[in-house]
């Protein structure tokens, strides 16, 4: 059965190999077996000897032993989707349903590990800096009247949902945000530094429009490392809250890096997010997982585009 799997996955992804660059097709070739065999091995770890079982629900259940093998099992899947970049969807596709699989038909006995969980993504209200058009960063910042009123707009708007928890940056702007949103609920903010928003080092508390056309000083947060905190924050949701609605209160940026780990493209394709907009998401750790695959993706092209062209210049 092992076997099977494993043939048929490395078909498909030779299948899609075909059409790409000779070159392409030599390094996946490479690495494909070795990577896809370790996979079996560490996820067939996890429970007991037979293949087809893990823990069932007479056997204490170890969220986090099988959410560690589980990004394992997406770190060697993101591995053969990498030489071909984060453009191939077919590929992304194939990582999606490949970990889906894994989960829910050869572990029939892990099908609660596919749980949703709901997430209200809203960025904070207005600041008195966003109005001043200073770059705020991770600052702490303060809602302005109006902030003030499209909280409460957007409190109003969720008073009848069935919110189980409240989550927040750390930073004031959103915890201020976050705890008129919790009023008709009657529910706590628990803060996270996972959402925080990027740091703008140098460039933090600066006029925004004069920092148009200069070069980004060295201490500005990637957005590689951006994008990895936002899938660390939704798997901190994910394993945290399991089949429940959550309200989660950021920034701009940081916000935009979670929507583009959660969609599989980079943050540039990703809408600006405006003061309290809200943008719903559901998520699993399959989904995180493939999430997480895919974020590495898309990091690694970036990295290798920016390698090439400091090597052109």
């Amino acid at each position: 059965m092992r076997k099977s799997w494993v043939a048929l996955v490395f078909l498909l992804l030779a299948g899609i190999n075909i059409v790409g660059a000779q070159n392409k097709k030599t390094a996946v070739h490479a690495i494909g077996f070795y990577n896809l065999e370790n996979l079996f091995d560490t996820c067939h770890d996890v429970g007991h000897n037979d293949y087809e079982y893990l823990p069932s629900s007479k056997t204490p259940w170890n969220t986090e032993k099988y959410l560690s093998k589980l990004r394992h099992m997406s770190q060697a899947l993101a591995d053969l989707i990498i030489p071909w970049g984060h453009e191939n969807r077919t590929g992304i596709h194939i990582l999606k349903t490949y970990i889906e699989g894994i989960v829910t038909n050869v572990y029939p006995s892990c099908r609660n590990i596919s749980r949703m969980t709901t997430i209200y993504l809203i960025r904070h209200g207005e600041t008195v800096d966003n109005a001043r058009q200073i770059m705020q960063g991770q600052t702490q910042g303060k809602l302005n009247d109006h902030g003030i009123q499209q909280a409460e707009t957007v409190s109003k708007r969720l008073a009848e949902e069935p919110i189980d928890a409240v989550v927040a940056s750390d930073l004031h702007r959103a915890v201020e945000t976050a705890e008129i949103i919790a009023r008709p609920h009657h529910l706590p903010v628990v803060t996270t530094p996972l959402l925080r928003e990027r740091d703008w080092g140098a460039f933090t508390g600066r006029f925004i429009p004069d920092l148009k056309g200069l070069v980004w000083p060295d201490d500005v947060e990637s957005e590689e490392t951006m994008m990895m905190r936002a899938v660390d924050f939704l798997e901190y949701i994910t394993a945290t809250y399991p089949d429940q609605r959550v309200v989660a209160v950021g920034h701009g940026i940081i916000n935009k890096a979670i929507l583009a780990v959660y969609a599989h493209c980079p943050m540039r394709e990703v809408q600006r997010v405006m003061n309290a907009e809200v943008r719903m998401l559901s998520t699993s750790a399959v989904t995180v997982a493939s999430a997480r695959a895919a974020a590495s993706a898309v990091i690694a092209t970036a990295v290798a585009d920016r390698a090439g062209g400091a090597a052109a210049e």
